[in-house]
């Protein structure tokens, strides 16, 4: 038997009586070695299945080949969210041009998709990503038999947004600093509509003030995971978190009043303050 890691031919003496899954737990022992992961595991071309555990008691003898992907952390979790991603567009193409066969062999590959978001995208993001395209798939009735024509337009509409999450998830892991520069854009051109809010709320315009602030709590999110990977301890997220559930609670109450004090006394000076952070940031990081 051989093996190749990342198409480079190893070295490695067999005592005999070796399984694959003794083969597997060696090379993930020595690949941690460098920091990295086993991202797929071959045997005689053909990849394993992580929850079919069957190959794992093949006798080495019976094996001629074994091909391992090994990635660092960082390519491992990209790598993963670009094959989400690439799932996701071969899952719109299907249903826009009713390719039914498609549909099917990507509703086979589905569960494995679902359970790997998580994995691939770290935090409260990818369990919420998850749930809501289980939810999607669930309601489309394609994880049972075909597409709800009814549902076709607002599924289509709805994975879209899932999809550009995806997207986003993968510019933060290719580009941090980048995706944060534009978060900080985003949110300064949101901050002169929040004063708006309050005053949408009088007049009876609940959807757009409630799009203003769903539109900051997802920015602000995204901003304070961007800032912690370059290690800024300069944010208060328990203090943050607790003026966003203010806020909410003054959305269910009605408080408009309260609500337009949170968002300018409260939010207002801590969106100015990420901004200020971010500025220093880019300076530690130009020198």
């Amino acid at each position: 038997m051989v093996l190749y890691i990342n198409d480079e031919k190893i070295d490695f003496t067999l005592e005999g009586g070796e399984k694959a899954g003794d083969i597997y737990d060696s090379v993930r022992t020595f690949l941690s070695g460098s920091e990295r992961l086993v991202y797929s595991f071959m045997i005689d071309n053909l990849e394993t299945d992580p929850q079919d555990s069957s190959w794992r008691q093949r006798d080495v003898s019976e094996i001629e080949k074994i091909d391992v992907t090994a990635l660092t952390e960082t390519e491992y979790r990209l790598t993963g969210i670009l094959t989400v991603a690439e799932f996701i567009n071969f899952l719109i193409h299907s249903i826009s041009e009713n390719k039914i066969e498609g549909l099917r062999e990507l509703v086979k590959e589905y569960p494995s998709i679902s359970r790997n978001i998580p994995v691939f995208v770290q935090g409260e993001k990818g369990e919420l990503i998850k749930e809501h395209l289980d939810m999607l798939m669930e309601k489309s009735g394609l994880t049972k038999s075909e597409l709800d024509n009814e549902y076709r337009k607002e599924f289509l509409s709805e994975i879209e947004k899932v999809s550009e999450l995806i997207k986003s998830a993968a510019r933060e892991i290719e580009d941090p600093m980048k995706e944060l520069e534009n978060s900080i854009k985003a949110v300064n051109l949101l901050n002169p509509k929040l004063s708006d809010v309050s005053l949408l709320l009088q007049t009876g315009k609940d959807k757009d003030a409630m799009d203003i602030v769903i539109s900051l709590t997802e920015i602000l999110q995204k901003i304070i995971g961007l800032l912690t990977l370059f290690n800024s301890d300069n944010i208060d997220i328990d203090k943050l978190n607790n003026i966003l559930n203010e806020l909410v609670e003054a959305f269910d109450a009605g408080d408009s009043i309260l609500i337009g004090d949170l968002l300018e006394y409260e939010i207002s000076p801590i969106l100015s303050d990420l901004t200020e952070q971010f500025e220093r940031l880019k300076e530690r990081e130009d020198d």
